[in-house]
């Protein structure tokens, strides 16, 4: 039989992981650093530049008495749907006049 051989690191167990974590804690420091850095660095990626025109909207928003039909309360009952219009008495024959003319009218003064 041949013997065999065992290999023995020159370094004990609890070094092997204090110098790992050691070099992680400077990896994650570099990164850190690197991540800061950029912050201050001119970015390699294309900026967007704003469009030459403006872009309008696709719909005309409704104006005057459109938009207030369209935001009145809606028949939606079948009372409301179905409702006669008023009935009003009727109109006296002669109308009567809107306006009087006096004829000794004067203006009152306004300086009082």
């Amino acid at each position: 039989r041949t013997p065999t051989t065992i290999a023995v690191s020159s370094v004990s167990r609890p070094t092997q992981t204090m110098r790992l974590s050691a070099l992680a804690l400077v990896a994650t420091a570099l990164a850190a650093c690197l991540s800061v850095s950029s912050a201050f660095l001119p970015s390699l990626a294309p900026v967007p530049r704003p469009l030459a025109s403006a872009l309008g909207a696709k719909h005309a928003n409704d104006k005057g008495a459109k938009k207030a039909a369209s935001r009145r309360p809606k028949k939606h009952r079948p009372s409301d749907i179905n409702r006669k219009p008023p009935s009003y008495p009727p109109m006296p024959d002669p109308l009567p006049p809107q306006f009087e003319v006096l004829e000794n009218w004067v203006q009152p003064d306004e300086s009082k």
